[in-house]
């Protein structure tokens, strides 16, 4: 799901900052998508808040703001 939101928001032409536990689904789809638009991927655990802030700080760094938030996060 979290790829499909992505997908989304970039065709729709926002900037995506993707933060992923294990960091490596979100670098690939930051690469894959990245020539579509902005999409910045950042390793972290959003049930840490460290990581959330992190995250929120990195996004705010390269796109100046932000303005939407989507939480999807899951566990299989």
């Amino acid at each position: 799901m979290g790829r499909a939101i992505t997908e989304y928001f970039v065709a729709e032409g926002a900037s995506v900052a993707i933060i992923d536990l294990d960091g490596e689904a979100g670098e690939r789809a930051a690469t894959e998508l990245g020539s579509q638009g902005s999409v910045l991927a950042v390793q972290g655990d959003t049930a840490q808040l460290d990581d959330v802030d992190r995250a929120v700080g990195a996004a705010v760094e390269a796109f100046g703001r932000l303005d939407i938030l989507v939480n999807n996060a899951g566990i299989f």
